[in-house]
């Protein structure tokens, strides 16, 4: 491993080539602090000597970790083309083609390049923004992305963050290329620049998913209370907004009860009640269903209007709930955009233990929210595993 990395340029077949003429991973003994300090080294490089930073692909023959796939994304606008054996589990990458290991010139490249893209012709274009939470992301945000993919409908990306307490600067996604943003972060603020940009997608007409606790995340950024419609934790309270909930079938904004905001009973099944049948993401749908075990939240404030009730279930006081009936599914009035939030899926600690989101109505009201979210319609038909008012149904495979 040289400890001075330079790098060639060369142009062929029209390609400019940017490469390490040695090996840069010689060395497998160093410590995981110094391959990712190494990491960073290699971007800051390649920062350096790439001047358009859009449109770039980056050809991995070998990688420690998945820490220089996420290093290479957050820096350029790119793709990552890698050997399956290395990349098969790197699920926190965007952009990631797998390919067979073996050498490549530029020109192989390129063609595995357009044969990705021409997979993902006429998809909804989505980013899951993740890295951060109080919650099991790197658990969440994989199956978010699987329940997406394996629809046939959505060509998904990921932009993970810095961990927390790290330097975010350079965490600048361009929302402007996707027609709908999952929202799966609970974690420090993004730059400025980079929440311009996304207040700039959702006021020109984005579509946006709030998942689970992405309603934690930050209090003090009054737009975004405004784009979930409500929240809770981080020491929120009466100066956050009204509780929002449900009585007698219609919506409360509760402005005179004191309290903090955000809590829930012990992990249940609930049964999910429809408050508008003929939304597009509710329309055939059954109008009561049974949610796997999974939590229910409540005592929930927020500035947000709520445009339409999708799903509430009652948080009963016998597993520690509110007594009231909450919110789980709904939609928010904000302009031009298309929100869509789902209090619904506390991951597990495994893709293989985590019912939650196994649930088929989880599945089936993310699916048809992200398409409304993205286009304003819903196409998909009502899938015969659906659970009913006293059976739960799960998909454990995410499809």
């Amino acid at each position: 491993m040289s400890e001075k990395p330079q790098i060639q340029t060369d142009l062929i077949g029209g390609i400019k080539y940017w490469y390490f003429p040695s090996a840069i991973s010689v060395q497998r003994t160093i410590s995981k602090e110094q391959w990712e300090l190494y990491y960073r080294n290699i971007v800051y490089l390649l920062q350096l000597y790439i001047e358009n930073k859009k449109d770039l692909i980056f050809h991995l023959n070998f990688i420690e970790s998945c820490k220089l796939t996420q290093e290479l994304q957050n820096s350029f606008d790119c793709r990552i083309v890698a050997s399956q054996e290395e990349h098969s589990n790197c699920f926190g990458g965007s952009k990631i083609s797998i390919i067979p290991n073996g050498l490549y010139d530029a020109t192989e490249l390129l063609k595995i390049y357009e044969s990705s893209l021409c997979c993902e012709e006429g998809k909804i274009k989505v980013l899951i923004v993740t890295g951060q939470s109080n919650h099991a992301w790197q658990i969440s945000h994989v199956a978010i992305r699987l329940i997406l993919e394996n629809s046939g409908l959505f060509a998904v990306n990921v932009a993970v963050s810095p961990e927390t307490g790290k330097i975010m600067s350079n965490f600048k996604p361009d929302f402007s290329s996707y027609q709908l943003v999952v929202l799966d972060y609970n974690g420090d603020r993004w730059p400025e620049e980079t929440e311009r940009s996304f207040l700039d997608f959702v006021e020109k007409g984005g579509g946006v998913i709030i998942y689970h606790a992405a309603n934690n995340a930050f209090r003090d950024w009054k737009e975004y209370n405004r784009i979930i419609g409500f929240g809770g934790w981080e020491d929120r309270n009466e100066t956050a907004g009204p509780y929002i909930y449900m009585r007698d079938g219609r919506l409360v904004y509760d402005k005179e009860s004191p309290g903090c905001a955000g809590s829930h009973g012990f992990q249940h099944e609930f049964v999910l009640n429809c408050s508008n049948p003929e939304h597009p993401v509710t329309k055939g749908l059954p109008v009561a269903w049974r949610h796997a075990q999974d939590e229910l939240y409540d005592r929930m404030r927020g500035p947000g209007i709520v445009k339409d009730v999708l799903f509430w279930g009652y948080s009963d006081p016998a597993t520690k709930g509110s007594g009231r009936d909450e919110m789980a599914i709904f939609t928010v009035d904000y302009g031009k955009a298309r929100i869509f939030h789902t209090t619904l899926g506390h991951a597990g600690n495994t893709l293989d233990d985590n019912i939650a989101m196994q649930c088929t109505g989880f599945q089936v009201t993310l699916l048809r929210g992200a398409e409304w979210a993205a286009t304003g319609n819903v196409t998909q038909p009502v899938p015969d595993d659906f659970p009913t008012e006293t059976t739960i149904s799960l998909r454990k495979n995410y499809k």
